[in-house]
């Protein structure tokens, strides 16, 4: 969440072109929140890949966040290898349009994505698609359509518990555990810190709606820095880990990051989802708040945790 991702991931960071550079130290980098992913970025699968139009290089491994950079819109994952829905004499242009747009997501193996809130099985252009990369949450609206063409590791945590179910402490405890095994439990304590999430005065409650966190993202930064003004484009990991401002051990180390993976979360929906998580699983957690504590509501050092955590 706030930065997550996944094992085999990819976030959001460049542009156009699916080129993925990383050294081994950079895959699990990658793949942060959740919230931290967690987003930014497209899963490279293998039915990804056979449905993009054009892939000038793709690298078996995994992508991280922010390092997948298309030129083409990706197919969603969990897609059928069914063959286009062809018109025969009895069916309508409409009819052939519906039968498309049921079944480019395979909604049997994942369910939890078909049907509100998700709405996966619904169809989007590859225009739309690639229009998000400008503008991710168009009009205010968070654009839960984007977590259908992401990494599907966070089925039966996020997006089930807290988008679904709306079990939100749930979510946070299956989240943890899943951060913390692909080792980027790092990252998000120091997100959840840096950016706010640990004040006392924000509380979400445990069954919140979508609307709870567009109601604190907009306190935070205002309607358009989370929405008119933010897309794909502006997830640059790739940039920020050369600068030193994000690294697997301290997570991190400057405020653009982090607030830039908080935008994200506004504008994929899940922000209220990492409130929770971040109080649950980082804010009272003595390990995390003696690492990370110091830092909260302001700029980190630079490759440092907090002074207390050094010094002991």
């Amino acid at each position: 969440q706030g930065a997550c991702l996944a094992d085999n991931p990819p976030p959001s960071s460049s542009r156009q072109l699916c080129v993925i550079k990383h050294t081994p130290r950079f895959k699990r980098l990658m793949a942060v929140y959740l919230f931290l992913a967690l987003f930014a970025s497209h899963a490279v699968s293998a039915p990804v890949k056979e449905n993009l139009k054009e892939i000038v290089r793709v690298e078996e491994d995994t992508c991280g966040l922010g390092l997948v950079q298309r030129t083409a819109a990706p197919a969603r994952l969990g897609k059928k290898s069914e063959p286009e829905p062809k018109k025969s004499l009895r069916q309508s242009a409409a009819q052939v349009a519906e039968a498309k747009k049921r079944s480019s997501f395979d909604c049997q193996a994942h369910p939890q994505y078909c049907g509100d809130p998700m709405n996966c099985d619904v169809y989007d252009t590859e225009e739309e698609i690639q229009s998000w990369d400008e503008v991710l949450a168009k009009d205010g609206v968070p654009n839960l359509k984007s977590w259908c063409y992401m990494e599907l590791s966070y089925e039966s945590s996020l997006i089930s518990e807290c988008f679904v179910h709306r079990n939100l402490s749930l979510s946070a405890a299956k989240v943890f555990a899943e951060q913390k095994s692909r080792h980027y439990a790092e990252y998000d304590a120091s997100y959840c810190f840096i950016v706010g999430h640990c004040d006392a005065d924000k509380v979400v409650a445990q069954d919140a709606m979508v609307q709870v966190g567009v109601d604190l993202c907009d306190q935070k930064y205002g309607r358009d820095a989370w929405s008119a003004q933010f897309g794909r484009k502006h997830m640059d990991i790739e940039a920020w880990a050369k600068n030193g401002w994000m690294t697997e051990e301290t997570g991190f180390h400057h405020r653009e990051p982090a607030h830039a993976f908080a935008k994200m979360a506004c504008a994929m929906g899940n922000y209220h989802c990492d409130v929770r998580y971040c109080q649950e699983a980082y804010c009272n957690n003595d390990y995390y708040k003696k690492r990370y504590g110091c830092y909260a509501n302001q700029d980190p050092m630079m490759g440092q945790v907090c002074p207390e955590a050094e010094n002991s």
